[in-house]
């Protein structure tokens, strides 16, 4: 009996072959690489955690710039806010500079004093004021060398009487102001002098003295003036 003719299709089988070799292939090398699968995992988690830190840490720099410009912001206001009252207090400074010069200004006054004698006699006029200058003949003031800081002078001076002296000042400043009258050499006799004080509020005469027979330097009185002005004689 004639046996039945069988084709076997080579390629079919080679096919086969291959499909197989290859997946023992890869499950050969994943059995092989599955050990390090294992090993890198902990390396991830790692990285996912520095990560996170990252993000947490660029978080906080984010908060701690927006606070920083907050407090920038704020020091703004409060320089801004000492600028004003620094400004403040020069506007409040020059005020009380005006109000001063204005005080001054209305308790100042003019100090004016004549005195005379009708006898032949020399008889000089001093006047002391409250910062201890004393003016007279020889420290007459009138080139204003002798006390710079004053603007009293003795204006007119006689050498021999009749006659008149005058001293003078356009703002007196507060205090007392001593009148005397002195006589150089003595005439012998009683000589009269007479005095009168010109201030803003007018006149006020000087009590009448004498001067000579033994009485060389006599206090004629003395001259307050009060810080608003006010002038008394006494």
């Amino acid at each position: 009996m004639r046996r039945p003719s069988r084709n076997i299709e080579i390629f079919s089988m080679s096919v086969l072959d291959m499909f197989a070799s290859a997946l023992g292939a890869f499950i050969m090398v994943a059995i092989i690489l599955f050990p390090y699968y294992q090993k890198n995992k902990p390396i991830k988690e790692k990285l996912d955690a520095e990560i996170a830190e990252l993000k947490r840490t660029q978080e906080d720099v984010d908060k701690t710039k927006a606070a920083a410009e907050k407090l920038e912001h704020q020091n703004d206001n409060t320089k801004a806010e000492i600028r004003k009252v620094q400004l403040a207090q020069v506007e409040l400074n020059q005020c009380k500079q005006g109000l001063a010069a204005c005080q001054i200004e209305r308790g100042a006054t003019f100090l004016l004093v004549k005195v005379g004698w009708d006898d032949v006699a020399d008889v000089d006029l001093h006047v002391t004021d409250p910062q201890g200058n004393e003016f007279s003949f020889r420290k007459s003031n009138r080139n204003g060398t002798t006390f710079p800081s004053s603007k009293g002078r003795l204006s007119a001076d006689t050498t021999r009487g009749p006659g008149v002296e005058v001293w003078q000042i356009p703002a007196a400043a507060a205090g007392t102001y001593k009148i005397e009258y002195v006589v150089e050499s003595d005439p012998g006799r009683a000589v009269r002098v007479t005095g009168i004080v010109f201030d803003k509020s007018g006149k006020k005469p000087l009590p009448d003295k004498t001067v000579g027979n033994g009485q060389l330097r006599v206090l004629a009185g003395t001259v307050e003036i009060n810080a608003d002005g006010r002038v008394v004689l006494r």
